[in-house]
């Protein structure tokens, strides 16, 4: 027997009952709705109309901002992102627009759907982030809330938050310790807490954030030594931990991050001296330790697979001569060693051929290059000087010694310099001035192990007869 044709009505029916669902797929929850409004209430924004389409029950499709789970119809999503501030145009007078004040809201916490919440770069947006953000939305993946006055700690439990991929909290004013929980965010790829008021030390066990490729945490107030947990983060690539208080040495374990591209140390008080597996990582093209009291030489191993965009070390306590091995190197675009104690010749070349007179200012006893040619020889009387404090060859053959025999006494000398005392043998050397003299006899890179060379002086120097009456 012959199936029934189907009914001309079935087609049209189907249709009504696929936009039913999509309709209801679509719907905003209505506890969703009133969170939402819950959160705006506590934001003020006058200009730019941000929440002018928060109007009606359709919060999943209309509102500006918001995103909801086309199969739940829960709110999934909620960015909301100003202006972040130019950093030439501010201080010009030339703010970015769009200011939001006010605070955030628990209500936030009833959005448990949540897997991305962002506030970001309204500049005024204060008050704590709610402690519930922890502890209620477990489904968050991307927590971003830079560039507002945020205040109060980062919550302790936001270890909970075990699927968070991105937490993002940079230029606010949060305090207080980083929570040791936040190494239980196995997740975590992107951490920013650059340029707030965090204090305390960095968590030793950092290093077990296996996933982390970014961290950012300068410009704070953080104190203790560097992790060496750090150097296990095999998919880390930028790593900055520039303007705080951090002391002790740099962990060898940082040069064998095999992605790390660039590594900011400035502007701490880190001692020690300066891993060679640093600057033999073949990837790090951006390396910036200045403003520290790093000492010791600078390892001589560069090779033609060094490629530097940057590298800063100036403003350290470094000793001995520049590296020849640097005019290896493939590529080094920004060189600064400047305020140091180098000694001994520039090596010629490239990259010293491109760089000026500032890549090398305020050192004990730099030559060559862009600082001009090197004088080149001295003798010294004799004498059994075991620290020679002040020494000036300039314009004649005389010096002007001050310093202690084998029995510690100060003792002062004016002689000829004909005879002649191997000044190397001296174990201190603080000044020394030989500008225009008319002997050359020894190179100066013969004073590169004279670690505590202060300055030397190419032209006359003032006042040198107060050395007698030291």
């Amino acid at each position: 027997m012959a199936s029934p044709a189907p009914s001309p009505a079935a087609p049209i029916l189907a249709f009504a009952t696929l936009a039913v669902l999509v309709s209801a797929a679509a719907a905003c929850s209505a506890a969703d709705r009133d969170a939402l409004l819950a959160i705006r209430a506590a934001l003020s924004e006058a200009h730019l109309g941000v929440f002018s389409s928060w109007t009606g029950t359709e919060c999943c499709t209309n509102w500006y901002g918001v995103s909801c789970d086309p199969t739940t119809g829960r709110v999934a999503d909620l960015t909301l992102r100003g202006e972040a501030e130019d950093p030439v145009m501010a201080p010009a007078g030339h703010p970015a627009s769009g200011v939001m004040s006010g605070y955030i809201s628990d209500a936030v916490c009833r959005l448990d759907r949540l897997s991305s919440l962002i506030l970001a770069d309204w500049k005024q947006i204060s008050g704590p982030i709610p402690s519930c953000v922890a502890t209620s939305l477990s489904y968050l993946r991307i927590l971003e809330l830079p560039g507002n006055r945020l205040t109060g700690e980062i919550p302790q439990s936001i270890g909970s938050l075990s699927r968070l991929t991105v937490l993002n909290l940079a230029d606010n004013l949060i305090s207080g310790a980083i929570p040791c929980s936040i190494t239980s965010l196995a997740s975590l790829k992107h951490l920013d807490i650059t340029n707030n008021q965090l204090t305390g030390r960095i968590p030793a066990d950092l290093g077990n954030l296996a996933m982390l490729s970014r961290a950012l945490l300068g410009r704070n107030r953080l104190s203790g030594p560097i992790p060496t947990s750090l150097g296990s983060l095999t998919r880390l690539s930028d790593l900055d931990l520039s303007e705080n208080k951090l002391t002790g040495a740099i962990p060898d374990s940082l040069g064998s991050g095999h992605v790390l591209t660039s590594l900011y140390l400035g502007s701490n008080r880190i001692s020690g001296r300066i891993p060679a597996s640093l600057l033999q990582n073949k990837g790090l093209g951006i390396l910036n330790l200045s403003r520290n009291a790093v000492e010791g030489s600078i390892p001589d191993v560069f090779t033609n697979q060094s490629y530097f965009m940057v590298l800063d070390l100036s403003r350290n306590r470094l000793t001995g001569t520049v590296p020849r091995s640097l005019a290896l190197a493939a590529y080094v675009g920004h060189l600064d060693l400047s305020h140091n104690r180098l000694c001994g010749s520039i090596p010629a070349g490239p990259p010293f051929d491109h760089l000026d007179a500032e890549s090398f200012a305020s050192n004990s006893c730099l030559c060559g290059g862009p600082l001009g040619k090197c004088a080149t020889a001295f003798k010294v009387p004799q004498g059994n000087f075991f620290w020679l404090h002040f020494m000036d060859e300039a314009e004649s053959n005389r010096v002007k010694v001050a310093g202690k025999s084998e029995k510690h006494h100060r003792t002062a000398s004016k002689t000829a310099t004909q005879g002649g005392h191997d000044i190397t043998s001296f174990l201190t050397v603080v000044i020394l001035g030989v500008g225009l003299n008319a002997k050359p006899e020894l190179t100066l890179e013969t004073w590169a192990h004279q670690k505590a060379l202060e300055r030397l002086q190419e032209k006359e120097l003032a006042a040198v007869g107060d050395a007698d009456t030291e």
